[in-house]
């Protein structure tokens, strides 16, 4: 999961939840750099979660996104 967040709290925050979940986390600090790495791996966006986050919604949006992708 590639996640930009700008604020290091937040950033240690969704990463060890997401951890919990056995996510690998890719940190990008800026949307540039989100960018940046997105390009490097081209690996496009499969799908979007803004702040604040909702952990409900990102657990349905990653269930939807390993569905489609034959992964669940």
């Amino acid at each position: 999961i590639l996640l930009a967040e700008d604020n290091e709290i937040n950033m240690e925050i969704a990463c060890e939840l997401l951890d919990m979940y056995g996510a690998q986390v890719i940190k990008a600090w800026n949307g540039k750099e989100a960018v940046d790495l997105s390009a490097t791996a081209a690996a496009g966006m499969n799908a979007h979660i803004s702040k604040p986050i909702d952990f409900s919604l990102l657990c349905r949006t990653l269930k939807e996104v390993m569905d489609r992708q034959g992964n669940a």
